[in-house]
């Protein structure tokens, strides 16, 4: 596909590589997660966006933020860890998600604290993204043609064949499972659906891009660091126990 340089106003490194971009068939339960989660704590943690390595064996799930050593033990789903199972043993993800107690028994007991998924961002084997650190909502596809585009900076940007645009956005709305960005030339949609580019990357948005002239389907991310929350010192899951840092 032609190299997206106008986008690059908005963000220096694309991380998409489209070109077979398909929606996946059905749900992908490795996104959104509504149960309830019994944490012990006295207040309903925050969901923020963190980024890392996961890693699966049979017997344990973990999860190494970027720029840590530190492992966390990761409590999956069902679903979650059937998602899992269907990559590589260790791969690069970004979720929402937030820190509770482990076990005082099993393998979850020798972490310091656990880590529940909320909603996966993007999942995958094929990309250094600890290395690749995004503040822009990126989106791109195929249907009906190449397309791309990218949020940032309170602009909106696409170009697809012959066809490049950077406008200012009028409005934007964000629900549980939806995101709307908005110009007066086109609109950029993102639904939290599984989009699946290959066997290697899962992406956790459907997007769609509507314009005067077309309507282009495709997958996106959001930003890949925490915007919705400034967080600092120590945070602890269960009392003496050591702390986790973001």
């Amino acid at each position: 596909m032609p190299p997206i340089r106008h986008l690059f106003v908005i963000t220096t490194v694309s991380v998409f590589s489209l070109v077979g971009c398909s929606q996946s068939s059905g749900p992908v339960e490795l996104g959104h997660r509504s149960d309830v989660v019994a944490s012990g704590l006295k207040q309903s943690p925050i969901p923020f966006m963190q980024s890392g390595r996961i890693a699966v064996s049979p017997e344990t799930a973990s999860f190494t933020p970027c720029g840590s050593q530190q492992q966390y033990w990761l409590d999956l789903t069902t679903e979650q860890r059937a998602a899992l199972d269907q990559h590589e043993a260790s791969v690069y993800g970004e979720f929402e998600g937030f820190f509770t107690p482990v076990s005082r028994r099993g393998f979850s007991a020798d972490y310091p604290a656990a880590v529940t998924i909320s909603r996966l961002n993007m999942l995958t084997s094929e990309l250094k993204g600890c290395a690749q650190p995004r503040n822009t909502v990126l989106a791109e596809g195929n249907g009906p043609q190449l397309w791309s585009a990218a949020v940032g900076k309170g602009l909106l940007a696409w170009e697809s064949k012959n066809d490049t645009h950077e406008v200012p956005l009028t409005g934007h709305q964000l629900s549980e499972n939806q995101a709307q960005f908005s110009s007066k030339e086109a609109v950029l949609t993102l639904t939290a659906n599984g989009c699946q580019q290959s066997e290697h990357t899962l992406y956790g948005w459907q997007a769609r891009l509507k314009t005067a002239q077309h309507t282009f389907q495709g997958c996106a991310v959001l930003p890949s660091a925490d915007t919705s929350q400034h967080w600092m010192g120590q945070y602890q899951a269960p009392a003496n126990t050591p702390a986790s840092q973001h």
